[in-house]
């Protein structure tokens, strides 16, 4: 895998959402990401029964006796700042098999089904975000707001092409300070990853 930057300095985040809802990560210097391509990183079964508030609920077959293996989908991967690259992890086995826990693979699996019975499923995401401080002088989906904030709009776009991520509108909201952003229609599994990164 290429990586920009020293590979010794350049950062590979690989993530994941967690049965819970909550995204969780795993760091690596970019000098180890064929380690977490191939072999994996080390996680706790506990990683199934992480509740959202991080407490844990174990169960008889969920505590932190064993290890699963956490492995980056290197085609996947994006840049997402100078020297970080960011990908989707998928969640393994010790014996090398997905496990059936893993939240990206159940995800495929349900595209799959739908697509069996003809069905194409796209996923597009609308994001909604307040922009701090508040502009005092608010128009709900205003050409004002969207001037007034034009470089930080701009950076959102520019950012978001270096990462890969297609946004189909940017537009100021109702709410003063509020602003949405709209990812582009894809793949269930994609989208969630465009989500992520």
């Amino acid at each position: 895998m290429d990586f920009p930057g020293d590979r010794r300095t350049a950062l590979v985040i690989g993530s994941l959402v967690d049965p819970g809802g909550v995204a969780r990560a795993k760091a690596v210097p970019a000098s180890h990401a064929d380690e977490l391509t191939t072999v994996g990183m080390g996680a706790s079964p506990s990683w199934n029964v992480c509740c959202a508030d991080d407490a844990l609920a174990f169960t008889d077959r969920f505590s932190v006796v064993g290890d699963l293996r956490l492995r980056l989908d290197a085609a996947a991967t994006r840049e997402i700042d100078d020297g970080i690259t960011w990908g989707p992890l998928t969640v393994w086995t010790q014996s090398r098999t997905l496990s059936p826990t893993c939240t990206r693979t159940a995800l495929a699996r349900a595209a799959e089904q739908l697509a069996s019975h003809g069905i194409t499923a796209l996923i597009g995401h609308e994001l909604e975000f307040v922009l701090f401080p508040v502009d005092s002088v608010w128009g709900a989906y205003g050409l004002g707001p969207a001037l007034r904030n034009r470089r930080f709009l701009q950076a959102i776009l520019d950012r978001a092409a270096r990462a890969q991520l297609e946004i189909r509108q940017l537009h100021a909201e109702a709410a003063p300070g509020q602003f949405e952003l709209s990812l582009a229609p894809r793949h269930p599994v994609q989208a969630a990853d465009d989500l992520m990164a």
